[in-house]
This record gives C-alpha cells, sequence and structure tokens, in this order.
C-alpha cells in the first residue's frame, strides 16, 4: 500500500508540474500579445530585433544552445553504450550544426552585399597637395 501511495503522490506531482509548464507557456504567449498589440496601437509594428546584426546574435546563440544540448544528451546516453538511442542526441547536435552552418552563410552574403554597396558609393580620394577641407567647398558653394 505505500509503494502504491508513493507512486500516486509522484504521479500527482508530475502532473501538477506539467500543469505549471502548460500554464506558463500559455501566460508567456498572452503577454507576447498584449504587448504587440499595444505596439501596433502605439504604429511599432517591427520586431524585438530590429537590429539584423542583433537577429544574427541572437540565432547564433540559439543554434549554439541546441548543438550543445545535443552534445549533453548524447555524452548522457553514451553510458548505456553504442546504439541507436545515441540518435536522441545526435540529432539536436546536427539541426544545430546545420543552424550554425546557415548563420555562417547568411553572414557572409551580408558581408558580400556590404562590400558590393561600398564600392557603389565609394569615398573620393583625397588628392595630394590640395589643402581643402569639406567646410571650405561648403563655403565655396554657399558663394
Amino acid at each position: 500500500m505505500l509503494n502504491n501511495m508513493s507512486g500516486e503522490t509522484l504521479m500527482l506531482f508530475l502532473v501538477i508540474m506539467l500543469a505549471l509548464v502548460v500554464v506558463l507557456i500559455i501566460f508567456l504567449r498572452w503577454f507576447s500579445y498584449r504587448e504587440r498589440m499595444a505596439r501596433i496601437a502605439q504604429e511599432k509594428v517591427r520586431g524585438f530585433y530590429e537590429d539584423p546584426e542583433q537577429q544574427g546574435r541572437k540565432q547564433l546563440s540559439n543554434a549554439l544552445t541546441v548543438t550543445l544540448i545535443g552534445v549533453a544528451i548524447t555524452i548522457g546516453l553514451l553510458t548505456m553504450g553504442i546504439g541507436p538511442w545515441l540518435l536522441g542526441g545526435l540529432i539536436p547536435i546536427f539541426v544545430g550544426l546545420s543552424m550554425v552552418l546557415t548563420y555562417v552563410i547568411s553572414a557572409a552574403d551580408k558581408e558580400k552585399d556590404n562590400k558590393a554597396l561600398t564600392n557603389e558609393v565609394a569615398p573620393a580620394k583625397e588628392v595630394k597637395g590640395t589643402e581643402t577641407t569639406v567646410k571650405e567647398n561648403k563655403d565655396n558653394d554657399n558663394k
């Protein structure tokens, strides 16, 4: 009777914990929804991560998190030996690595685009022997 009672208590505890997690997720989604509606009311529709560099850092952070979780699961499952159960850790590793690869490729594309833009609008080079400055040129234009 005692063993059965502790099993029921454990099951009740797990159900309560699961219910709390579900309530937390629902609350966070509701809070995010209310915040978005307030932004729309203020005509600030853009997302939290308006800066592309910040979006890239967030993407890289998520990728590294997934990869390291996969490594931790794989190490934990290796204690049981080599077998098909290692897929539970190897899959997150490779999903995380693909996310890192996506970040690296997109960062290289952004850098190439930035170089192309700077080559199109290259600043004028200074010619040695001239002592004029931008301010002097503006003064001459105003005359």
